[in-house]
């Protein structure tokens, strides 16, 4: 199971267009709080060309490493902690 997260408005309402509960996080709060679920990852802006699925490992490295960013298919860059 992997826990949708998105880098801005635009892509999270372009994968639930009908709207729903939302909760805004930056990712220096965010990971950690996914870590402590039962999650095998972040399916960062799903559905769209910039997705792409962060492991849980790859989570754990994040929270270990400090400041970095992740590259995202379409080239741009988000920053994760």
């Amino acid at each position: 199971m992997v826990l949708p997260a998105f880098t801005d408005e635009k892509h999270l309402r372009a994968f639930a267009p009908q709207g729903g509960p939302v909760v805004k996080a930056r990712a220096h709060d965010f990971i950690p709080a996914a870590l402590q679920g039962p999650f095998h990852g972040i399916a960062l802006n799903p559905g769209s060309e910039s997705g792409a699925i962060v492991s849980r490992e790859g989570l754990e490295l994040i929270s270990r490493q400090g400041t970095l960013a992740i590259k995202v298919e379409d080239g741009r860059h988000v920053e994760v902690w």
